[in-house]
This record gives C-alpha cells, structure tokens and sequence, in this order.
C-alpha cells in the first residue's frame, strides 16, 4: 500500500548518501553549488518515473525530458565549471525536443515531429 509513496523518498536518501560518501573519500566540500540542481533533476525523473511505472498520460514525458535534460546540464557544470555553458547553452533549445522526441516515441503522432526538428535542428 505505501510501497510507491516510500520509494521516491527512499531514493532521495540512498541518493544524499552516495554523495556524502564520495564527498568523504574525494574530499569534496558540501556546497550548495552541488545541491541545487537536484531541485531541477529530481521532479524530471520523477514525471519520467510516473510514466513509465504508472502508464499515465504521455504529455509527462515532455516537461520530464525538459527537466531531466536540465538537471544534467546543471550538474555537469556544478562539476566541470559555469564557463562551459559558453558552449553547451545550446541544450536549453534542445531540452524541448528532448521531451518531445520521448512523447513521439511513445505515441508515434507524426505532427509531434515537427517542432522535434525545429528545436533539434
């Protein structure tokens, strides 16, 4: 019965503790520089989740995608430094595509293709 509801919270925590682990062996500082992002991935994986577990309505996918997409990028600059996003801004126009390219694959409506390419392209 509360096997779905404590698994989302379970997750958080295995995921805090694999970071406070691998912050005690490679010595990294607990910054909020690395703790941010997780605002941004986590709801992303969880649309992700719910669709892909609970079969709900695929329009999920999309802010899923554009969330997850996000959260990643965030991430890799918390880790490989701000300045890339010099180079990697593109990923904001491509996140959309990203989502929408997951609602094509799942419905195949052909029409979602059309801003999949224009976002991507």
């Amino acid at each position: 019965m509360y096997k779905n509801k404590n698994l989302f919270g379970g997750i958080i925590l295995v995921l805090l503790g694999i970071y406070l682990i691998l912050s005690n062996i490679f010595d990294i500082k607990f910054s909020w520089n690395f703790i941010w992002p997780i605002f941004i991935l986590l709801p992303g994986l969880k649309f992700e989740y719910d669709y892909y577990s609970k079969r709900k309505h695929s329009g999920i996918l999309v802010p899923g995608g554009l969330l997850t997409t996000i959260g990643v990028l965030f991430y890799f600059c918390a880790f490989f430094g701000y300045d890339n996003l010099e180079y990697l801004w593109p990923t904001f126009i491509l996140a959309p595509a990203i989502g929408l390219f997951q609602m094509y694959l799942v419905t195949k409506r052909k029409e979602i293709m059309y801003p999949v390419i224009v976002l991507g392209g």
